[in-house]
Order: structure tokens, then sequence, then C-alpha cells
């Protein structure tokens, strides 16, 4: 049951890290394009909507199953509570873009571009903090 759940977990994750990575291309474009450009909000919304939210959501349900399979074992390792921290943080950042994604249909209040880079790498930072902790088990 285990390894179904871990490998349900990996999909999920997949699915999430592509509609951000996807979405936050589609992201800085529009923003570097400003209201003129063509409207590429509504794709960047798909895209997390479609991918990121369901990917994450599907990780973030196995995860805790997987947890829920061997509490006393998780929940007395150091890394594992620096990988729960980390996975928030990619959440975080993942409604935080699909905000920006929303703010980006209407002219007036748009994000930047840098404000986009800036959550988008906070993903990526908080994803590569949990591949590590998850191989390396530093903690």
């Amino acid at each position: 049951m285990l390894a179904w759940l871990l490998t349900l977990h990996v999909l999920g994750l997949c699915l999430w890290t592509a509609g951000v990575f996807g979405a936050g291309r589609v992201l800085i474009d529009q923003a570097r394009l400003g209201p003129q450009g063509a409207p590429l909000g509504p794709s960047a919304r798909r895209l997390l909507l479609a991918s990121a939210h369901p990917g994450m959501t599907l990780a973030m349900i196995t995860g805790a199953a997987a947890l829920a399979q061997n509490p006393g074992y998780y929940f007395h390792e150091g890394w594992m509570h620096a990988k729960l921290a980390c996975a928030f943080l990619a959440a975080a950042a993942t409604v935080v873009l699909t905000v920006l994604a929303r703010k980006l249909q209407r002219p007036e209040g748009a994000p930047s571009a840098r404000s986009v880079v800036v959550w988008r790498g906070v993903f990526m930072g908080a994803l590569l903090a949990s591949l590590v902790l998850v191989f390396v088990k530093p903690v």
C-alpha cells in the first residue's frame, strides 16, 4: 500500500511542478508584455487550475496518507519536519501565483514580472530543498 501511495505522491508532484513551471513562464511573459500584449493570463490560470492544483492536492493527500501509515517513524525524523515546511511553502507559492494570474487578467493593478519571478523562485527553492531532504535525509 505504501508503494502505491508514494507512486501517486510522485505523480502528483510531477503534475504540480509542471503546472507551476508552465504557468510561471506564461505569467512572466504576460507581465513583461503588459496590457497591450496578447492576453496570456487565462492560459496561465488554466495551467494552474488544471495541472498544478490537482497535482498539489494529490501530492498532499497521498503524502498525508503515507504519513498516517507510519507516523511514529516519520514524525521523529527531523528531515520530515523540514520537508513538510517546504511542502507548505510550495503550496503557498502556488496559491500566490494563482492570485497573480487572476490579477493579470485586469489591466489595473497588474503584478510586475519581478513578483512572478520571485514567487516562482520560492516554489523552485522549496521543491529543490524538499528533494534534497528526501534523498539525503541530512537532519
